[in-house]
């Protein structure tokens, strides 16, 4: 299984440094220091330890993050999305 991440363009490891050191938000900060970290070569353990998070949840940063790109790191907002629950 793949773990860590080896194509990451200049500019958006750039804009993840950004918004590691600037985001209000630590959700969105939180992922996108684990995505560096993963492109710096720590496997899915690793950075799950580094960051205090769990294993799966990096995963599903990591795949977010392939598929969507760095839009799949903003964290959605709590609560229901609309049109869900009254059945």
């Amino acid at each position: 299984m793949k773990t860590s991440i080896t194509k990451l363009p200049r500019a958006v490891r750039q804009r993840l440094k950004k918004v590691m050191q600037k985001s209000k938000d630590r959700r969105h900060a939180r992922r996108a220091h684990a995505i560096l970290l993963l492109h710096e070569g720590y496997n899915v353990s690793e950075t799950a330890r580094l960051l205090g998070a769990a294993r799966s949840a990096v995963q599903e940063w990591r795949k977010r993050f392939e598929h969507l790109g760095e839009a799949g790191l903003v964290p959605e907002p709590a609560g229901r999305r609309a049109g869900e629950g009254d059945r």
